[in-house]
């Protein structure tokens, strides 16, 4: 995800406790980087696997890596021309 040097900058600033690591339409993020990044976290704190099912330049859908087990959805929408993104869409409540 992030060249060795960039890692270093990213890592500075990322908190990962569990406390505003919630996922809810119309959360905002500055950036898609800080989209992805807030998800791993979310996902780590929470101990479960998702992949990007769908990944372009205007949108992201994640959803739970084991689609057997776990209904969790998450998709995300670039704000008009900015470089943020806000979740349109979320159904967070695994069935795990």
């Amino acid at each position: 995800m992030f060249a060795d040097g960039e890692m270093n900058k990213k890592a500075a600033h990322v908190d990962l406790t569990k406390e505003d690591d919630d996922m809810y339409v119309g959360r905002t993020f500055v950036t898609r980087e800080d989209f992805r990044m807030a998800l791993s976290i979310y996902a780590i704190n929470r101990v479960f696997k998702f992949k990007f099912t769908r990944y372009r330049k205007e949108y992201l859908v994640a959803e739970c890596d084991d689609k057997r087990s776990c209904d969790w959805r998450v998709f995300a929408h670039k704000i008009g021309g900015s470089e943020e993104y806000e979740v349109r869409k979320a159904k967070v409540r695994s069935s795990q």
